[in-house]
């Protein structure tokens, strides 16, 4: 097997290791109906107007376009540094014990949000990793982190990402005590730091194997 050959079919397996998400209006579902109409098409570049998830982009990139992104929202921006214009550069371990590890007092998530969308436990964990995430030194470092930190909280809510608590408790009408115990012991913040490592893997699989 050529060089070439094998450039293929990493392009051909990339979009597999895409950190999908419950977005709102996601392509997820329907990418490979979009892409069995543009490559009927001839095209090395790719503009994605409303980029979302970035699953669009994403899914041109890994085959081999070259693709820009815009979009209104500031996590829809971030993303795409991370895995669409950023191709290198990753988290180390070093990088990852720093996120997790490092102390600081911050407390904006927690004292903005409390009782909203997280356990206060988990709030504490946001707080820590979006401050050391700021910390980090380059631009591409600190998206790879951001992105992965905000998919984590996207897994982690198993009632939709615009649930509140309190709406949680009263969607679930008798069954609300058994129900919100099963989501306070299952995605408190172990669950959180593993989504988080998890999401932090995905992203360096999507950032590691492409070349722009």
């Amino acid at each position: 097997m050529n060089s070439k050959q094998l450039e293929i079919e990493e392009f051909a397996d990339q979009f597999s290791y895409f950190p999908g998400t419950r977005y709102m209006g996601s392509k997820n579902k329907i990418i490979h109906n979009i892409w069995d109409i543009l490559k009927e098409y001839e095209f090395n570049s790719f503009f994605d107007a409303f980029a979302g998830s970035n699953v669009v982009g994403y899914f041109m990139k890994s085959k081999g376009k070259r693709v820009y992104t815009n979009d209104f929202m500031t996590i829809s921006y971030i993303t795409a540094k991370a895995i669409i214009e950023n191709s290198r550069v990753l988290l180390d371990s070093n990088d990852v014990d720093f996120l997790l590890n490092n102390s600081n007092k911050e407390s904006y998530i927690s004292q903005k949000f409390k009782d909203l969308y997280f356990t206060a436990q988990d709030n504490l964990f946001l707080d820590k990793v979006r401050f050391n995430t700021s910390m980090l030194k380059g631009k591409y470092k600190q998206a790879v982190a951001l992105s992965a930190l905000v998919r984590s909280c996207m897994k982690k809510n198993d009632q939709g990402v615009f649930s509140h608590l309190w709406a949680i408790d009263m969607t679930m009408g008798e069954k609300t005590s058994e129900s919100r115990c099963k989501i306070t012991s299952l995605t408190m913040f172990p669950y959180l730091t593993k989504q988080f490592l998890t999401m932090v893997t995905l992203v360096k699989h999507t950032t590691h194997q492409l070349k722009n």
